[in-house]
């Protein structure tokens, strides 16, 4: 990083404070504590505590503050065993040394980030008032996280706005859960993240259902990307809309433990059904859902988990591939894995084989300056079946998705949306974060099917029926 600051060496300072070879650092004053006025830069002391409480007792945390800033932490106290209190006690070639060797600083908008970035410790700043875009935290070597409350006011630094400001909400809102999950996202948390999953409102467990209708090679390769997610799964469903030997006999000879197969009887285009079924049979708190003909990014469960939260769902878009690169994914001569890592030096030929939706392959990590402040508030989100995810219980609200729709397209899709939404349940996109590949093949459904679910839709819409009659409950 560039400047480039210089401490005092750290082993003369770990002897001398006798810290641990791994910890962390919370920076939680800045210099405008001391003004007569309300600190907008701050985060409430309410919100640290809550922050310590939630962090794994075993890992060692550094209080980290200036000499005369020892009142501000006192709110603070009394700190559990695994805290460790430099407050007042370090000069800053010592601080900056000990912020060098920290595996990540913690902080709001004050100087300890600027240290950090310059020594190139991993940054979580929460910021307010202030443009994540104006500040010097990041660098060509950082890593970087800016979390926010991303509220319409913000920022207001130095503004009428700031000026009136009467509570500083965009500070308050953060909360300590969205910082651990993103230390969790990060793997600052990585050997301690599974406790914390009990602990914090992050998914405690997850079940991706795949609806899936005989093609056998398909399925193969989306269990390979799904034993290769960076986030795993608790459960994998295979919900299969009829019972073919071929499938059966597939499931049968997996070697994985946590797959359940559900069959029904093959009367025709009966998906809602199937998912209906594995929805019920899911023991999982978090659900996500995709096609047996699309292929996941290997973030993508990383993608989805990464704003979930209840009364959302979180929905992606899919890349439509040609009928040749299809081909050699289905022979396993190329993966998705392969054409995501170099994906523009892919562009040209996937274009020449007719590709469809080509920007929906490329991928930004979910919480990356870009997807957070622009490509999450720029897209207008709209469910599609074959990608989407949200808390089980929101979906058993609405009576999961309606078994009228024995047609493809809108009953899987525009109307689960429509419904979910009704019901005040959001969407958030997770469109480039949570890819998926679609695998070419005809079209299964005609323009009649259609007209005929989008007046089933048209009716469900006139009478405020977000809670369907006929769906995992038969509802007379």
């Amino acid at each position: 990083a560039y400047p480039k600051v210089y401490g005092t060496d750290f082993k003369e300072v770990q002897e001398t404070l006798a810290l641990p070879k791994k910890y962390i650092i919370l920076s939680p004053s800045n210099s405008h504590h001391k003004k007569n006025r309300l600190n907008y830069r701050a985060w409430p002391h309410e919100n640290w505590k809550k922050l310590l409480s939630l962090l794994p007792k075993e890992l060692p945390v550094v209080m980290l503050g200036a000499n005369g800033e020892e009142s501000f932490f006192n709110p603070l106290k009394p700190y559990a065993n695994n805290v460790i209190d430099l407050v007042g006690k370090v000069d800053i070639p010592t601080m900056i040394s000990v912020i060098e060797n920290a595996q990540a600083l913690i902080v709001t908008d004050t100087g300890t980030a600027h240290i950090a970035s310059a020594v190139n410790t991993p940054v979580f700043c929460l910021i307010g008032p202030t443009s994540a875009g104006d500040t010097a935290y990041k660098t060509t070597h950082n890593h970087v996280e800016i979390i926010s409350a991303n509220l319409p006011c913000s920022p207001c630094y130095k503004t009428e706005v700031m000026k009136n400001c009467k509570q500083n909400s965009c500070m308050e809102e953060i909360s300590a859960e969205d910082v651990i999950h993103r230390l969790c996202l990060a793997k600052i948390l990585y050997n301690y993240s599974n406790k914390i999953k009990r602990e914090i409102m992050l998914p405690q467990s997850i079940s991706i259902i795949i609806s899936v209708y005989k093609n056998v090679s398909a399925l193969s390769i989306i269990l390979e990307e799904i034993m290769n997610q960076t986030v795993s799964v608790d459960e994998i469903i295979i919900s299969e809309d009829g019972n073919s030997k071929e499938m059966e006999e597939f499931v049968a000879s997996l070697k994985y433990k946590n797959i359940i197969h559900i069959v029904s009887e093959d009367e025709g285009w009966r998906k809602n059904r199937a998912l209906n079924k594995a929805i019920v049979q899911s023991s999982s708190e978090y659900l996500v859902f995709i096609d047996g003909d699309v292929v996941p990014h290997k973030n993508f469960i990383e993608g989805h988990i990464a704003h979930s939260k209840k009364r959302r769902f979180c929905a992606g878009k899919r890349v439509e591939l040609g009928k040749e690169y299809s081909k050699k994914i289905l022979q396993k001569k190329l993966s998705v894995d392969n054409i995501s890592k170099n994906y523009f030096k892919w562009i040209k030929k996937l274009h020449d084989d007719k590709i469809r939706h080509y920007e929906d392959g490329i991928y930004v990590k979910p919480n990356s300056l870009i997807f957070r402040y622009v490509l999450s508030k720029r897209y207008k989100n709209s469910l599609i079946g074959c990608n989407f995810s949200l808390y089980k219980e929101d979906i058993m609200n609405i009576n999961g998705f309606d078994e009228n729709y024995v047609h493809p397209s809108v009953g899987e899709d525009d109307d689960i949306g429509w419904r979910l939404n009704a019901n005040g349940v959001e969407g958030f996109p997770c469109r480039y974060i949570a890819n998926v590949f679609h695998l070419w093949h005809k079209k299964g459904f005609e323009s009649e099917d259609k007209k005929i679910n989008e007046k089933l839709l048209k009716n469900t819409i006139e009478n405020n029926q977000y809670i369907c009659l006929n769906g995992i409950k038969k509802i007379s």
